[in-house]
């Protein structure tokens, strides 16, 4: 069980549901997965009068693209991994998601070619193992070796931006930047 602590200036009431919640702490599009792996230590809110008007950030000083998995128990913890582990703000990457994540040839690269066009520097490959369902009867093994393919792939088809490999498990997110050989 990871620990995380959320902190949010922004207006919030205990008593919202866990959407407006999100919204308010900054986390749009976090979904609602985000406290199934993780223990909230500590929460701070504060009321004024500030509205949703900050949340979206302009900041073009790096922007990204993350390839993740669609199952519901690893997207929200990978995001914040990656959002961790670049310092990208949520809003300063694209995110494509689909069933079997990084570990699978993507149907097509028009996202990831679309991002890197548009600016992004930083690129973030994820899967996941314990029972994928883009990947039904696969290993744990297998999944990851697919993985680490599938970003040799990709360093080399980007070799002057940054990647980061995401494995994410019941276990925890294990995130780390690969690089060229």
């Amino acid at each position: 069980m990871h620990k995380l602590s959320l902190f949010s200036n922004k207006r919030c009431s205990f008593c919202s549901s866990r959407r407006i919640f999100l919204i308010n702490a900054g986390m749009v599009g976090i979904g609602a997965s985000l406290l199934s792996g993780f223990e909230i230590t500590h929460v701070h809110a504060s009321t004024n009068t500030s509205s949703l008007d900050g949340i979206i950030e302009n900041d073009k000083s790096a922007l990204g693209f993350l390839r993740t998995c669609i199952d519901k128990r690893f997207v929200a913890g990978s995001r914040m991994a990656f959002e961790q582990a670049t310092q990208l703000k949520g809003t300063n990457y694209w995110h494509e998601s689909y069933a079997g994540g990084s570990a699978l040839p993507p149907p097509n690269t028009i996202s990831e070619d679309y991002s890197v066009e548009h600016g992004a520097t930083i690129l973030g490959w994820q899967a996941h193992i314990n029972g994928c369902g883009g990947q039904p009867g696969v290993s744990d093994q297998e999944i990851t070796a697919r993985l680490d393919s599938v970003i040799a792939e990709k360093v080399k088809k980007y070799p002057n931006l940054r990647h980061f490999r995401i494995l994410a498990s019941l276990n925890g997110i294990d995130i780390k930047e690969v690089f060229p050989s």
